[in-house]
């Protein structure tokens, strides 16, 4: 009996040591389609879609930045850190007023380590604006003569029938804003037949010359359910002996 627990002994000293079993490091990949339609949605909404981010490794991983492409859309995790086999939810995110007709954006999904693959998630759609801006919706004065006021006309014009049904709506002159409101500055508006708005910015000879002496001003045109448009003023500078 005591040889037979030498023995046992004996083989229990000289086992070998555990053999450690490696993981497959964290390995995101995503839990169903990387595409999704938003379908048709007018410009003053913000419609979103939902995506799975699956961690197919054998180790943690964690969800380090998701980076964007363009200000048009946002995207966020509910969650950055993920075991084996969870999932994280991505949510993108289109903001108004910033596309407009068919379109197609994505967002990037990086995760440690550092060097992984990102995850492209993509959503398309179209945006149908209420009304657009015409001839731009960016409308610079240019280089303002001095001493003289200036006029600038722009349209506000509804758009016509699309997928989403007739307009059907029209605009009061009063509904226009151009802010902020400066002194010499004035806008005339009047209802266009198609329910938009024809618009007129005047700039009196005392501001042209403000604008001279202190650089452009940044200006913002709205009405409701419609994309802002960004006016810009600047003026030359004032000939010697004027100031």
């Amino acid at each position: 009996m005591r040889s037979l627990i030498a023995t046992l002994l004996a083989g229990f000293a000289f086992a070998a040591p555990p053999v450690a079993i490696a993981l497959t490091p964290g390995r995101a990949e995503v839990d169903g389609p990387d595409t999704k339609a938003l379908g048709v949605f007018r410009d003053s909404e913000s419609p979103s879609a939902e995506f799975r981010v699956r961690n197919a490794g054998e180790a943690p991983l964690k969800i380090a930045k998701i980076m964007k492409t363009c200000g048009c859309a946002g995207a966020a995790a509910d969650r950055d850190a993920l075991g084996p086999g969870e999932t994280a939810a991505v949510r993108v995110t289109v903001e108004p007023y910033t596309l407009e007709g068919a379109f197609s954006k994505s967002v990037f999904v990086l995760t440690d380590p550092a060097g992984a693959q990102p995850l492209r998630l993509t959503v398309t759609g179209q945006c149908v604006p209420l009304f657009a801006v015409k001839p731009f919706r960016t409308v610079d004065t240019g280089r303002l003569p001095n001493g003289a006021s200036w006029e600038c006309a722009f349209e506000i014009e509804a758009a016509g029938a699309t997928v989403l049904g007739p307009r059907g709506r029209k605009l009061d002159p009063e509904h226009l804003r151009i802010t902020p409101a400066l002194e010499g500055l004035s806008v005339r508006a009047t209802t266009e037949p198609g329910g938009g708005l024809s618009a007129v910015l005047t700039v009196s000879p005392a501001l042209a010359c403000r604008l001279a002496e202190n650089g452009p001003i940044k200006l913002t045109a709205a009405v409701p359910d419609a994309a802002p448009a960004p006016l810009t003023l600047q003026t030359a500078a004032p000939a010697s002996g004027q100031r």
